[in-house]
């Protein structure tokens, strides 16, 4: 296990019809996001040698390499339903100190335990750490980057949570601006037609735009 305390726009308009690192990386992630436009990746092929990265609980059909989380909840669920993925979890400490309160660190293999951050959600600290170790990153499902949607439709259905308040859009900005500050590596955001990013998408060069 690992502990962390861590550390431009080019559109690319029309059908999405591949994946190619930068020149000097050969790594590709794909983040899966808790989004409603999490679906565009259905279309896609993912290839093996690509990391797949989730979010709480995985989907029926979707098969992550990675399990990031950072809240108690998706920890209490594995733990309530015996669920014990195989996958690699990376965690906030506020998750780690769930995870060894129910005494399941080894039956989870926690890879990585992050220092918590205040207003990260768990897509962003997943996109510093890939970004960090040198991978090209494919964001499917975040949906509040361009537009309202701060929820997770997903993850909501099995776990209720409050309706996360309109604030948090602005500080998860602010955090987004600051993890793609001096990439080499490319940050492409999947979105629908009509889609009009916010800022965090329009001030870098490492970000690359796909509509579908």
């Amino acid at each position: 296990m690992v502990v962390s305390c861590d550390s431009r726009l080019s559109a690319v308009h029309g059908p999405f019809i591949g994946i190619q690192g930068s020149k000097n990386l050969a790594k590709v992630a794909h983040i899966y996001g808790n989004g409603p436009s999490r679906v565009l990746y259905n279309d896609f092929e993912h290839k093996p040698s690509h990391l797949l990265v989730t979010h709480n609980i995985p989907e029926p059909g979707i098969n992550p390499d990675v399990i990031v989380v950072i809240d108690s909840q998706p920890i209490d669920w594995f733990n309530q339903n015996k669920v014990f993925p195989s996958a690699r979890f990376w965690v906030s400490q506020r998750s780690w100190g769930v995870i060894t309160h129910l005494n399941i660190d080894k039956k989870l293999n926690v890879e990585i335990v992050w220092d918590d951050v205040h207003r990260y959600n768990a897509g962003i600290y997943a996109v510093r750490e890939c970004l960090n170790q040198g991978y090209d990153v494919h964001l499917w499902g975040f949906d509040s980057m361009f537009s309202d949607c701060l929820e997770s439709p997903a993850m909501d259905k099995i776990i209720a949570r409050h309706r996360r308040p309109k604030h948090l859009d602005k500080q998860w900005q602010e955090h987004w601006l600051k993890v793609f500050d001096n990439r080499s590596n490319k940050v492409n955001v999947h979105m629908p037609y009509q889609s009009i990013p916010k800022t965090q998408l329009t001030t870098h060069d490492c970000v690359q735009l796909h509509r579908h």
